[in-house]
């Protein structure tokens, strides 16, 4: 993701607010004259926690006031820039795919087989129970074609309405 303008934009706003870019510990802080040696005392060097989570917390607000929701944008794309679309998808997608021995047609097994080697394995099936079923089918397919529902009463029944 990006931002809609450069970090040069922001200057001529005038502001001294902290931004994304703005360091939140001073680098002068850090380099504080510490002496080491084995009498030395640990320094303590004090960081303005406040300071910090301040700072944090306005670039965090500022950074949620910029950003631009893209899921609510009710821009539609036409239909004919849809079809467009998928045609010059199709097209680039067959010319990568079209000469390459990467995509090996799968073999025409259902998903749920999970040992396929059995499968092919087996006994095929005779050609009589493959006219059976055939036949069983298409009289079934006749029989629901020819399924006529007639109206005779209501469904829903009121009991006890006056």
């Amino acid at each position: 993701m990006g931002c809609c303008f450069s970090s040069e934009d922001d200057k001529d706003t005038l502001t001294n607010e902290p931004d994304e870019t703005t360091r939140l510990i001073n680098p002068v802080q850090n380099h504080s004259p510490r002496s080491v040696g084995p009498s030395s005392e640990p320094a303590i060097v004090s960081h303005p926690k406040g300071d910090e989570h301040s700072a944090l917390e306005r670039i965090l607000q500022k950074t949620a006031r910029d950003v631009i929701d893209v899921t609510n944008e009710s821009n539609l794309v036409e239909q004919t820039e849809y079809q467009e679309r998928t045609r010059q998808y199709s097209n680039r997608v067959n010319m990568v795919v079209g000469g390459s021995s990467r995509l090996k047609q799968k073999p025409n097994l259902p998903n749920c087989v999970t040992a396929p080697q059995s499968v092919l394995a087996s006994k095929p099936i005779s050609l009589h129970d493959i006219q059976l079923i055939t036949n069983a089918t298409e009289k079934a397919s006749r029989c629901i074609k020819e399924i006529k529902v007639q109206h005779k009463e209501n469904l829903v029944v009121p009991f006890g309405v006056p």
